[in-house]
């Protein structure tokens, strides 16, 4: 068996990048950028004005003028207006151009209006303008033209899409979602809307899984395999033809009827590891055949499938697609942990948060790696090494969720 450390190493090594497509806007959250966004322009592209309200020269303001004919109306949408009369104003609305001639906005709550006749004049409160540009969002001052805006490694969200569509980016260059199939083996499973027999157990994994994935925006399609040799090697050579990716749950043990790892080494799938020094999922698997195809084949117990989904599976997918994750999250132990054994524990823990903001973690105690129904009271696994018997109350580990943070 290998560590944690080692088994994490070799995964992302072998980790296969996903090739370049073009995706429309409407699309591509989610998605990975692998171009960067360049402003073609600058932002904001003019003198935008940020308040309703008229636009006059401040230098007239300072003369001590306070009350200004209005010759014009700007409204946003509309090509820039011109100050002609230095000491006149123009009525203006939000996201107008600054008329040219003006350099100053009085808020329309600080200014009356006044008739004569055709004429219209707006009075200003003495505390109506205090600088110059007030209530002006200068051109470029945001990003200048030819500026990186965002680079390619970004996961899309509504930022990225929107400077995207900002800067005329649709389609957009993102990765392609690596093709996923996932497999669940044994004669004890029966499908999800059957009635068991007293020997069988409904499939969970293969739903558990593609949850998972499809909480990263990327999608699986779903098998199931009985425990026959030829069944697994002919689905397996088909799937591997199919698919880039293989997440296989069961079969991967000592048993008798632990097919997987022998099967997918006749179907040309060379193995790179099998046996991870953790609990649970000790038993995992991981191979790549020669045309890069990647086979994660994880140990059936539930929990033990969930845990090496979100330390293995899903952080090289999201690799895969040009995405650099960051370092996990820490969470502090609200209470001591003892585990005697020299492998690296992986508890399922429900999370908390502090009046000090600092993530807190709560042990669950499961009966075995079977009890995914304990999964409902948890959050994540905390990532405990195999260093000592006894881990204190306010010790920080790593935390590998696999419930969005936000639900927590």
């Amino acid at each position: 068996m290998i560590s944690v450390a080692e088994a994490e190493a070799l995964v992302m090594q072998h980790c296969v990048l996903q090739p370049a497509e073009l995706c429309p806007l409407t699309e591509a959250t989610g998605r990975v950028l692998r171009e960067d966004l360049i402003a073609d322009r600058d932002f904001p592209p003019f003198n935008r004005i940020t308040m309703d309200g008229i636009a006059l020269r401040y230098a007239a303001w300072d003369e001590g003028l306070r009350r200004f004919e209005l010759t014009a109306v700007e409204a946003a949408g509309m090509p820039q207006t011109k100050l002609d009369d230095e000491h006149a104003a123009i009525e203006v609305m939000t996201g107008a151009v600054l008329p040219e001639g003006c350099d100053t906005v009085i808020c329309v709550e600080d200014v009356s209006i006044e008739t004569e006749g055709s004429r219209k004049f707006a009075v200003a409160r003495e505390s109506g303008a205090k600088k110059k540009f007030q209530f002006v969002h200068l051109q470029g001052s945001d990003r200048k033209a030819g500026d990186v805006l965002a680079r390619q490694g970004a996961m899309m969200s509504a930022a990225e899409i929107a400077v995207a569509a900002s800067v005329g980016k649709s389609p957009v260059l993102v990765s392609r979602v690596p093709r996923v199939a996932v497999v669940t083996t044994g004669d004890e499973l029966a499908e999800v809307n059957a009635v068991p027999q007293p020997h069988e157990i409904r499939r969970t994994n293969g739903y558990a899984i593609h949850s998972l994935l499809s909480a990263c925006r990327i999608p699986a399609t779903l098998f199931h395999v009985r425990d026959n040799e030829d069944e697994l090697r002919l689905k397996f050579s088909e799937l591997l033809a199919a698919f880039d990716v293989l997440i296989i749950s069961g079969g991967v043990s000592m048993g008798k009827k632990d097919y997987v790892p022998e099967m997918l080494t006749q179907v040309g799938v060379k193995k790179i590891f099998h046996g991870v020094k953790q609990r649970p999922g000790k038993p995992m698997w991981f191979g790549q055949s020669t045309e890069g195809k990647t086979v994660f084949a994880l140990p059936g117990n539930p929990v033990s499938v969930m845990l090496c989904a979100v330390r293995y599976a899903v952080p090289w997918l999201l690799k895969s697609t040009g995405f650099e994750t960051s370092a996990p999250l820490l969470a502090r132990l609200v209470s001591d942990v003892c585990f005697a054994s020299p492998l690296t524990y992986f508890p399922p823990v429900n999370i908390s948060f502090g009046s000090d903001a600092v993530i807190s973690a709560t042990p669950y105690e499961s009966n075995t790696s079977g009890d995914f129904a304990g999964l409902l009271a948890c959050d994540g696994f905390l990532e405990i090494p195999e260093s000592q018997p006894v881990f204190s109350a306010g010790a920080v580990f790593p935390l590998w969720l696999f419930r969005p943070l936000f639900s927590s």
